[in-house]
């Protein structure tokens, strides 16, 4: 009960492995039980059970629910606006918060502007104040998130980011 509908496993063709435990080696095939595992204990087991996984075949093809590719970097003018995108830019000025009124009363938003040679964005986060405090003009960042527009300016709205060193490339 609440397996994934996976082809069964194909039959062992030599395909074995030793699965080291704490008590003796245990030859390991594509039906072995996870729990035959190294460091797969009850706990363990019974979360991975919640997943549907079972055997070492199951581990093998359980492939994640989405796959997000950040490797194509774009410059802030090519950004697309409704997708989610991957960028370079530097921090252009010290970060803002600031409280909100009206419908959004109570709220604090913070925002940061960043360039690149090519335009100008906006990145916003709500109720992270503290975001003031991690970003400084000139630091070079490596963003990800969804792409919008606000009165012709390109925002993104809570994007994930690393702070770039000098030794870093992309």
């Amino acid at each position: 009960a609440g397996r994934s509908p996976l082809p069964p496993a194909p039959p062992s063709r030599g395909g074995e492995f030793v699965a080291k435990t704490a008590k003796t080696p245990v030859q390991c095939n594509l039906n072995t039980e996870l729990t035959y595992l190294k460091g797969v204990g009850p706990k363990r087991a019974e979360a991975l059970a919640r997943l549907g996984l079972y055997t070492v075949f199951d581990l093998l093809y359980h492939f994640p629910a989405r796959y997000e590719d950040r490797r194509q970097v774009k410059p802030i003018a090519r950004l697309q606006v409704g997708t989610k995108e991957s960028l370079c830019a530097t921090v252009l000025f010290p970060p803002q918060t600031r409280k909100m009124g009206g419908k959004l009363a109570g709220k604090n938003l913070t925002r940061v502007r960043v360039g690149d040679g090519s335009g100008r964005a906006d990145l916003q986060w709500w109720n992270q104040p503290w975001r003031e405090k991690q970003l400084q003009p000139g630091m070079e960042l490596f963003i990800y998130g969804q792409i919008n527009e606000f009165n012709g300016m390109v925002q993104i709205d809570s994007p994930e980011y690393e702070v770039l060193g000098e030794n870093d490339t992309l």
